[in-house]
């Protein structure tokens, strides 16, 4: 087994594609596929179920994805280490993060600590934007998935949201059964700093519930 065909298994996984992999890596689509069969060969484990356009992980496939990119991610950083012990981060990082993800900023902290070199630039924007045209290194974002091309995603923790009443108010409105219903009650909504207000619920189907705003909340 072959740690570049574990880390070409990351790579798949974060594309979700053989075809898109092949054009980020500038590599045949049919040895890619070639070099994922290997890697099956030797765990005796079936890593993928492959569709007609897309792949999806098995069982066994996302317990080794989550098992091994942290083993592989110390591996190249322990390499790095060797081949540069006394080189220093430098230059600036462009960093995007949406408002209501600020409390990424001790994580950012952190790393400025670390590499005092390292001149960070912190953009707060509660819309999603071109990365690579705006020359913007990393973004924190709130997303199942990334729709963009040529980029990667890694989660880095989950967030919960709910719909919360306090008894009182349900004694003195009713609480609503169906979520049509949820546009006839006044919520405590999250405004952007750009003014904008997050009134709108996403539903499964892609369709937006629109709410009424009692109450603006901002950080």
């Amino acid at each position: 087994m072959k740690t570049e065909d574990i880390k070409l298994f990351h790579k798949v996984v974060e594309f979700g594609s053989l075809t898109e992999t092949a054009k980020w890596l500038d590599l045949p689509k049919s040895n890619i596929s070639r070099r994922i069969k290997q890697l099956e060969t030797d765990l005796n484990t079936k890593l993928f179920h492959r569709h007609s356009r897309h792949i999806t992980l098995t069982a066994a496939g996302n317990k080794f994805y989550r098992s091994s990119l942290p083993i592989m991610e110390q591996l190249d950083s322990t390499i790095s280490q060797l081949q540069s012990p006394d080189r220093e981060l430098s230059g600036k990082l462009k960093i995007m993060i949406s408002p209501i993800m600020m409390n990424i900023g001790k994580m950012v902290f952190d790393f400025m600590k670390l590499h005092p070199n390292v001149e960070v630039e912190i953009i707060s924007s509660p819309y999603e934007q071109d990365l690579v045209k705006n020359d913007i290194d990393v973004a924190f974002r709130l997303a199942a998935e990334v729709t963009e091309e040529n980029l990667v995603g890694r989660e880095i923790g989950r967030e919960v949201y709910g719909l919360f009443a306090s008894p009182h108010y349900l004694s003195k409105h009713g609480e609503p059964k169906t979520l049509d219903m949820l546009s006839h009650h006044p919520l405590i909504t999250y405004r952007f700093s750009n003014g904008q207000v997050y009134n709108k619920l996403p539903l499964d189907n892609g369709q937006y519930i629109q709410l009424k705003s009692g109450l603006n909340s901002c950080s």
